[in-house]
């Protein structure tokens, strides 16, 4: 293109809508194509952007021409300039879909200040740098075709001298329009990028290729024209003087032919070892009579292997040994430089001369050596490459003589070969991988079956053959509703239907359990994964079943195994809980969280050191220390409850072990002995009050009744019956103990019979049993307010009010104004009678001893046993209720205790 470039009349031609690529080769001709696409935008009242390459870092002439006055000021004073980095490349990277995003919104804001169109010309130098990828620039000038607007004109530069040969013929593909060597012309090239995807797109590319020749031919003849139109012979004259029209008419013919039959060959192969050999037969045909050496090379593995050789076997072999290189390593030589070369950019896409790229494989006096020897011509080699991947090469020998061959005609041929190539590999994965998938089906255990979008079957596999009973015979074209029980497809149906008109949510990659029926009519579960896909009838459905009968078996057995589990581990009377190594509670049951009175979840994440004394958590390490060693641990520790209680447990553990055998915490269950703790202090106690007491009474019976028959066998009458008086008393005393004892036994013992008890009455009745003693103490007893109706043992109640007046008179001391006093406090469940005095008084630290059995307080020597208090506390816990004391020494003390009330 020369400085002038192409006249404006040939820019006028581009319209909004248009996408044209401007080659350039040097500045002049980069500012001439520059000028002469803005000047027409800004006379069609065209907003024009200019968004300059890194070729314009000075400045110069890049800007917005946007002013409406004198076009040549238009075209040189800059109003606005975009750098690469603002527009193109943002935040390191150029993104095609923010570009066109960037475009709508400066067409909308041109048409909005008035502009009739928006016109874009940008320098793609900025592409060169590492951070914009060739292919994210192909893809925006595809994506360009498809722009929506139309009120929109996209002029895009290249630097022929900067961009790699492979690039510039992805651009060319990209492009409708083309401006080059002075003229705006419709692109022949231009491929679709959707067209690369089809079948027969060989045959697309050779028309393209036809096309670029037919239109060089009506180029030729318009020029000619031209001259024809200034006084010269006519253009058909001058055509033919300059171009045999027989010769350039044949050489049209001979070419089409030549690559239709190639392409259609090529279309045809089935397998890649006979698309080589074809390769080799029809480069041939186009080279003529020569020796040709192809190779095949595949990018991902690295390996070149020979595929066909073409032309006098004994030459070639006789010629490989002479320069010592055998077909394969020269075509393998040729086919690596030409890839190392084209990395540099520096190698034209056809390729130069074999001896150029070879110098370092074989010196030129040997090539010399060789074409005298065989009386050889040029020689030359060819790469086949689509789309930037090296596919093989060609070593191609003519003889000495023979036309040499038309470059352009190979390499269309080579571009062809290169995309059947890439289509026959790409179509051999295909197949591979869909006869993998078919063996996987056929043998797989699971059913597979596959139903068109109708629901009829289409496939069916072995495992299915097996699962169903059906054979492939029978099966196929039969609905799937046949696999179905009865009384559910009425559901199916609807579920299917659904799922179909929502776009298949119930079908599509979801697995769905359900129930399928035999040939045989038996029903079983089974489980399906369904996906969804597009076949040449339409969508169809494959689906992969599984009979789950086994397994829906064992997950019944599961849950009610881990139901039982359950309801042991929540409602068992024990404690349970998991703790881990470092004493740390993990999860406890219902029963721990009682025992330690807190609420549920409260104990998780709880160490056993918050929850014991220093005394306790001591022990507790000692028996981590046993667990870590594999010993299993039976003990007994305190612990304190949250409302501050101390209770004793026993704790049997077990330690647990992760697979590597590592000691990961103990399992344990435990129980609250603090009331069996106290059971058996009280039977110690009173094991010993029996063996002392009692014995002691009847060691005295005993020693009276000796002493009596003594004396009557002595005649001392009188003092015989002394003695037996007083056995008698001594009796009586046993016998009380004995009747204390048996009410202290059997106050736990669940209530007997239980009536509507007036409170009143009952203690009228202990008043009057205790008449004397309150008469000789002189107590006065005072009953506040009215006693609820309550709903007990009368038995019961009578204890308990006997043993708590009668203890309160007992340990009046020496208070010359004894005072008792009977009375109700609190409402409801709260409410509690007590008997109140002012005698000696309790200490505090003995308020909770004074409910344990033959425990005796004070100096005073009383009678009894100690166990009235006791035998109160025993029972009212009978009842459900609770007793308690409040008291101070020589301020008397007041006993409570609850009791339901009647209804």
């Amino acid at each position: 293109m020369g400085t002038d470039g192409p006249n404006v009349s040939d820019m006028d031609k581009l319209k909004p809508g248009d996408h044209v690529c401007i080659l350039f080769k040097d500045g002049d001709e980069r500012r001439s194509a520059f000028t002469r696409v803005v000047l027409p935008g800004l006379k069609g009242n065209e907003k024009v952007v200019y968004i300059r390459g890194d070729a314009d870092a000075d400045g110069s002439g890049a800007g917005v021409y946007g002013s409406r006055g004198d076009e040549n000021a238009a075209a040189t004073a800059g109003v606005l300039t975009f750098s690469a980095d603002q527009t193109c490349v943002r935040g390191g990277s150029f993104d095609p879909d923010d570009m066109l995003a960037w475009i709508e919104e400066q067409a909308d804001a041109a048409l909005s200040q008035g502009y009739d169109a928006f016109r874009l010309i940008t320098d793609a130098g900025w592409a060169l740098r590492d951070v914009a990828g060739a292919d994210r620039l192909i893809e925006f000038e595809h994506k360009l075709n498809r722009f929506s607007r139309r009120d929109c004109t996209f002029a895009c530069l290249y630097d022929m001298g900067r961009f790699h040969p492979m690039i510039l013929l992805g651009v060319l593909n990209a492009h409708p329009k083309i401006i080059y060597g002075a003229e705006l012309l419709d692109n022949y090239y231009h491929v679709e990028e959707e067209d690369f995807a089809v079948e027969d797109y060989p045959r697309i590319a050779l028309e393209k290729y036809l096309g670029s020749l037919q239109a060089f031919h009506a180029h030729i003849r318009a020029v000619l024209g031209f001259g024809a139109a200034a006084g010269c012979a006519s253009s058909d004259a001058l055509l033919e003087q300059a171009i045999p029209a027989s010769a350039l008419e044949g050489y049209y013919s001979r070419s089409l032919a030549l690559l239709s039959r190639a392409a259609s060959r090529f279309v045809e192969a089935r397998l890649e070892d006979d698309l080589w050999r074809m390769i080799g037969e029809e480069l041939e045909r186009i080279v003529g009579e020569s020796f040709i050496i192809v190779s095949s090379f595949d990018e991902c593995t690295g390996e070149a292997s020979l595929r066909a050789v073409m032309g006098d076997q004994d030459v070639i072999s006789e010629a490989a040994a002479m320069i010592g290189r055998d077909p394969l390593s020269i075509t393998l030589g040729v086919t690596e430089d030409v890839k190392r070369i084209s990395l540099r950019g520096e190698l034209a896409h056809f390729g130069g001369g074999l001896a150029e790229i070879s110098a370092p494989l074989i010196s030129s006096h040997v090539w010399e050596e060789w074409r005298e020897s065989f009386d050889l011509g040029d020689v030359f080699g060819i790469s086949f490459t689509n789309r930037g991947e090296l596919l093989g090469g060609a070593v191609i020998v003519t003889l000495k003589g023979t036309a040499y061959p038309n470059k352009l005609l190979i390499e269309a041929f080579a571009r062809i070969a290169a995309i059947a190539i890439q289509r026959r590999r790409a179509e051999s994965g295909l197949e591979e991988s869909e006869q993998r998938f078919r063996t996987l089906v056929h043998s797989a255990h699971d059913a597979i079956a596959t139903c068109d979008s109708e629901g009829l079957i289409i496939s069916w596999n072995e495992g299915a053959r097996e699962m169903f009973g059906y054979g492939e015979e029978e099966i196929l074209g039969e609905s799937i509703l046949t696999l179905m029980p009865d009384d559910r497809r009425g559901e199916y149906v609807a579920r299917l239907t659904e799922g179909i008109s929502a776009g298949d949510p119930f079908l599509v990659n979801k697995i769905v359990v359900g129930y399928g029926k035999r040939k045989d009519g038996g029903v079983f579960p089974l489980e399906i994964s369904t996906s969804a896909w597009e076949g040449e009838e339409g969508r169809c459905y494959t689906g992969v079943i599984r009979d789950i009968t086994e397994r829906k078996s064992l997950e019944e057995a599961l849950l009610e195994s881990e139901w039982r589990y359950r309801e042991l581990f929540e409602n068992t009377g024990e404690g349970i809980a998991v703790v881990d190594e470092d004493e740390r509670i993990l999860f406890a049951n219902p029963t721990g969280h009682d025992i330690f009175g807190v609420e549920q979840g409260v104990l998780a994440g709880r160490s056993l050191r918050d929850l014991t004394d220093d005394r306790g958590f001591s022990l507790l390490r000692e028996q981590t220390i046993r667990r870590k060693k594999g010993e299993k641990s039976r003990y007994e520790v305190d612990i304190i409850r949250a409302d501050g209680k101390r209770r004793t447990i026993l704790v049997t553990s077990t330690p647990r072990f992760d697979k590597e055998g590592c000691f990961i915490g103990s399992f344990g269950v435990f129980s609250d002995i603090t009331e069996r703790k106290m059971m058996d202090k009280e039977l110690e106690a009173f094991a010993h009050t029996v063996s002392h007491d009692l014995r002691g009474l009847l060691a005295v019976v005993e020693g009276f009744n000796l002493t009596a028959i003594d004396a009557l066998e002595g005649g001392d009458g009188e003092r015989g019956m002394r003695c037996l008086s007083s056995a008698v008393d001594a009796t009586r005393r046993a016998n009380v103990y004995i009747a204390s004892l048996l009410d202290y036994a059997t106050a736990r013992q669940p209530e007997g019979r239980i009536t509507h008890v007036d409170a009143e009455e009952v203690l009228l009745e202990v008043f009057n049993d205790l008449e004397q003693d309150i008469l000789e103490k002189g107590v006065e007893i005072t009953v506040i307010g009215n006693l609820p109706s309550v709903e007990v043992s009368p038995v019961k109640m009578r204890q308990v009010f006997l043993n708590l007046i009668g203890n309160a008179i007992k340990y009046m001391g020496g208070n010359p104004e004894p005072r008792i006093e009977v009375g109700v406090t609190g409402e409801g469940k709260e409410a509690a009678i007590y008997v109140r005095d002012n005698g000696i008084g309790i200490p505090a630290d003995k308020l909770e001893d004074v409910f344990l059995p033959f425990e005796r307080l004070g100096e005073e020597k009383t009678d009894g046993l100690g166990i009235g208090l006791a035998t109160v506390r025993r029972a009212v816990e009978a009842w459900g209720g609770k007793v308690w004391a409040e008291s101070a020494p020589g301020e008397g003390a007041a006993f409570y205790f609850t009791l339901p009330a009647a209804d």
